[in-house]
């Protein structure tokens, strides 16, 4: 017959065996679950970079900028203000830091600036300069910082992608289409009508611009004025000729 003290120590070593087991199979499964969530986060972060960099269609591009156009790298355009200037381009860009910020425009329904997040990626379709102060236009119509510092270049190529461009408001046409198309001022004045839209809407661009580059790159923007300037009816147009 066994004594006590062999019996006790016989429970023990099977308990400890049978703690040891379950220690070693609770770590695989905590092994398998840091595994599979790091793969999950893995997976949508890289889900969340290929949602940035895949183009944009023009659907999607319609939903950011409203009226757009299909356009090739390489075009340039200067704003009539400030003289800001933008370059189309087609690159994907890596973010390098922390730091670095995505700003979008201010509406006044929340904070125009979210942090970029490091070793996210992003495509790029407009590189715009101010003096010696650059930024890049993201696809989704929101700006960053060119600083070398804090974002690189993966990739660059010769895709076409969707930039704004102005349209006439439907009211506008509305009021084009009462007056008397046959009068001999009538094409000069719907030229007008286009052509102070679209300075008036390159105006609001280039002031959105300005202040983006200014706050991407942590620097203090001056001051920024557009013209207030009365839209002409046909016949103040007419008599003002």
């Amino acid at each position: 017959m066994k004594s006590l003290s062999t019996l006790f120590l016989s429970t023990t070593l099977l308990l400890t065996a049978c703690n040891a087991d379950h220690s070693s199979q609770d770590k695989k499964e905590s092994s398998i679950e840091s595994t599979t969530e790091t793969k999950s986060n893995k997976d949508k972060s890289s889900n969340t970079a290929n949602k940035n960099v895949k183009p944009y269609t023009e659907q999607q591009a319609k939903k950011v900028f409203g009226s757009v156009e299909k356009l090739n790298p390489g075009k340039t355009k200067k704003y009539p203000v400030k003289g800001v200037e933008s370059k189309n381009i087609s690159k994907v860009i890596k973010v390098k830091d922390n730091e670095t910020i995505i700003y979008s425009e201010d509406t006044g329904h929340g904070i125009p600036t979210i942090p970029a997040g490091e070793n996210h990626e992003f495509t790029a379709i407009s590189e715009v300069t101010y003096k010696d102060l650059k930024m890049y236009m993201l696809q989704d119509g929101r700006f960053i910082t060119a600083d070398p510092k804090h974002v690189e270049i993966i990739s660059s190529d010769k895709s076409a992608h969707f930039y704004p461009k102005f349209e006439m408001h439907e009211e506008d046409y509305k009021y084009l289409d009462t007056l008397n198309k046959n009068d001999k001022d009538y094409s000069a004045y719907e030229n007008y009508a286009k052509n102070f839209g679209t300075t008036q809407y390159d105006s609001k661009r280039e002031l959105l611009m300005f202040t983006a580059i200014h706050q991407v790159n942590n620097e203090t923007e001056g001051s920024f004025v557009i013209e207030d300037t009365p839209f002409k009816s046909f016949e103040d147009f007419k008599s003002s000729k």
